[in-house]
């Protein structure tokens, strides 16, 4: 019971959705998930290296209780290639990294976690025809979010995942000035 507390038990999962990191659009995120059509049935796994139980607490209070058993809660690090490992990223239908509240260097290490996950699936004699995986990177810095509209990823990371990186602040400019015309 302690163990499932702190997060510490590691699933044997399939055709999930892995959620890296607790910030405020963490529990939105999760609900969206659950009540999406294209990720119906799908556990949803939440990693993070904040409180277990805040976690928990916090997604649980904006989420409806039907959706409660899809999810997991793990405790880890997005910088450790061993606790990736214990997501089952090469088995994950989607990735989404949007790092810890609060961080200095989110967007580094939000790169540096794409960068294992790349590698994770690239490596100890993957399937070539691993279909690539979809992720979601958010970066905090507009200059780190513009760097990436205009660059493209290393060719044996685009083997291995689609990259979809996102800015919080671009997206809901966009949401209230393009969709709605306030400009």
């Amino acid at each position: 019971v302690d163990r499932f507390r702190n997060g510490e038990i590691s699933y044997t999962l399939s055709n999930h959705v892995i959620i890296i990191g607790m910030d405020d659009l963490v529990p939105s995120l999760v609900e969206q998930i659950c009540k999406s059509d294209k990720f119906q049935g799908s556990y949803v796994l939440v990693q993070s290296t904040e409180d277990t139980e805040e976690v928990r607490s916090r997604v649980h209070n904006v989420l409806d209780r039907e959706y409660e058993p899809r999810l997991l809660f793990y405790h880890g690090k997005r910088n450790s290639k061993e606790d990736l490992k214990k997501l089952n990223v090469d088995k994950a239908r989607s990735v989404f990294i949007t790092g810890e509240s609060g961080e200095d260097d989110r967007d580094s290490m939000n790169l540096e976690a794409t960068r294992l996950i790349a590698e994770l699936r690239s490596g100890d004699g993957q399937e070539a025809s691993l279909k690539p995986l979809p992720m979601a990177v958010q970066f905090e810095y507009q200059t780190t979010f513009s760097a990436f509209q205009v660059t493209d990823l290393a060719g044996r990371w685009r083997e291995q995942i689609d990259f979809y990186p996102f800015n919080f602040y671009e997206s809901w400019a966009k949401k209230l000035f393009v969709s709605h015309c306030y400009v």
